[in-house]
């Protein structure tokens, strides 16, 4: 990278910043402007020092198609939900939580009603879009027939879906059907992350691959778990979800293999 000056600037990046916003340069010894006319960039990335990551903050936006924003206003209603979940759900701290909510909601109440949800299954499972739910007892009707469904083919599940946990389902689908979208999920024992991650899997059509502790179970029977893992997703190309809880992690340099997987995926 070309170095930074003084003034905490990096020359050849402000140069090329200005040819892309302005289209021109100036001549400083002629003191003139110069336009640059049909001249495209080309930039890669040297993979030898280190990771790179591009992860747009609001890229919940980008999973909408036309349909879902017919008006001026359907966009800002998206750019309102995607603001609560890139930064309500990273909040905390009570007092934190209430001030942008209340920031949101004071904004929102003057165009929209309530809920101001997004999902890929606001008009049912089989119509996968990224659309507004509509109402609270749409999403619950179609958020009991999949867990109906669910039952059908796995252990059966008893989920009460009040409207937090219907919240929660919508906020861990749209993380698992972001590219390399992984959550945190917080919260006390037995308050259904589990079940909340496996429905929103089964929404998404996504298999749920968890460790099997055992006797002895260490850092390399991790390694080779992982790399079942890699295989199944990677070289087969199957959907997948890697669900891993505070339980199963009996030893802390576990944690060391799990953020490269995050980082890199290695």
């Amino acid at each position: 990278m070309p170095e930074v000056d003084v003034y905490g600037t990096v020359q050849p990046h402000t140069l090329i910043r200005q040819h892309i916003d302005y289209g021109h340069w100036y001549d400083r010894q002629k003191l003139s402007v110069k336009e640059i006319h049909n001249c495209q960039y080309v930039a890669c990335m040297n993979p030898t020092v280190g990771s790179f990551t591009i992860n747009p903050r609001l890229q919940g936006i980008l999973f909408a198609k036309p349909e879902c924003l017919k008006h001026p206003n359907d966009l800002i209603r998206l750019w309102f939900h995607e603001s609560s979940r890139v930064y309500g759900d990273k909040l905390v701290e009570a007092k934190d939580c209430s001030f942008l909510h209340k920031k949101l909601v004071d904004t929102a109440h003057k165009y929209f009603e309530q809920p101001l949800i997004y999902c890929h299954f606001a008009n049912g499972v089989a119509d996968p879009n990224y659309m507004p739910v509509k109402n609270w007892d749409m999403l619950r009707k179609i958020l009991v027939e999949t867990l109906e469904n669910y039952n059908e083919l796995n252990a059966s599940m008893n989920l009460v879906l009040f409207e937090d946990a219907m919240q929660h389902i919508c906020r861990i689908s749209r993380i698992l059907e972001s590219s390399c979208g992984y959550a945190l999920l917080v919260g006390v024992g037995g308050s259904g992350k589990q079940s909340l991650s496996r429905l929103a899997a089964f929404i998404g059509s996504l298999e749920v691959f968890q460790i099997t502790l055992k006797k002895g179970y260490g850092i390399q029977d991790l390694r080779v778990d992982l790399a079942n893992l890699y295989i199944k997703a990677g070289a087969k190309n199957i959907p997948t979800v890697f669900l891993l809880t505070d339980a199963q992690v009996p030893d802390e340099r576990f944690l060391v293999l799990i953020n490269d997987l995050l980082a890199s995926g290695d």
